[in-house]
């Protein structure tokens, strides 16, 4: 990961896809703009429900996969942000 600061990973990490797309979420929502967000990175892996070759995820399904700190800041920032109001 390049550094973009003197912090810990783990701090840029948080700032990247929690805070980043929160603030974001809330500008969009402040300003009444749509927002529709994209992101990379494993949020899910297959299960016995979602078996490889069965049924895939849907955008309502809870994030399950946190096997690395990266993948758990990015289920967060997309679950706190499914929160946030559409106009």
């Amino acid at each position: 990961m390049r550094r973009m600061c003197g912090c810990a990973p783990q701090v840029e990490v948080i700032r990247a896809n929690v805070v980043g797309c929160l603030t974001l979420a809330d500008v969009c929502m402040q300003h009444e703009i749509h927002m529709t967000y994209y992101g990379t990175g494993c949020i899910f892996h297959y299960d016995d429900a979602h078996p490889i070759g069965g049924k895939g995820f849907l955008e309502s399904d809870k994030p399950n996969f946190t096997g690395s700190y990266y993948s758990h800041s990015k289920a967060r920032g997309i679950t706190m942000g499914a929160h946030t109001a559409h106009p």
